[in-house]
């Protein structure tokens, strides 16, 4: 990620707890413009049932135990998260209106 702090006109999408170790939220908020797409806990559970990629920390967990796990963490990670220059609402954001309302806040700042 650090390498890549350094490009030029380039959106980088971390990984949901790339914000929380080291340094690296300080490092993001230095080096770029931050966006948080907060989305509630049911709607990442629904995100990630429906995904086929693999993922360690949520292997193995039955519902119940995957949304008390996305509840913990996300309570834990929005510390990081809330830290970022701009917030927005990721239920039923499209991508050209996340990439219009991105561009209108990264000229203004």
């Amino acid at each position: 990620m650090k390498e890549l702090l350094h490009e030029q006109q380039a959106v980088i999408a971390t990984g949901g707890g790339t914000p929380c170790f080291f340094d690296n939220m300080d490092e993001m908020l230095q080096h770029g413009f931050v966006v948080y797409l907060k989305l509630s806990a049911p709607s990442l559970f629904i995100r990630l049932q429906q995904s086929h990629k693999a993922r360690p920390l949520t292997t193995g967990k039955n519902d119940a135990q995957l949304l008390e796990y996305i509840e913990t963490t996300l309570q834990f990670r929005e510390t990081y998260y809330n830290k970022a220059h701009f917030t927005m609402k990721g239920e039923s954001l499209s991508l050209p209106s996340l990439v219009e309302i991105v561009k209108e806040k990264v000229l203004e700042k």
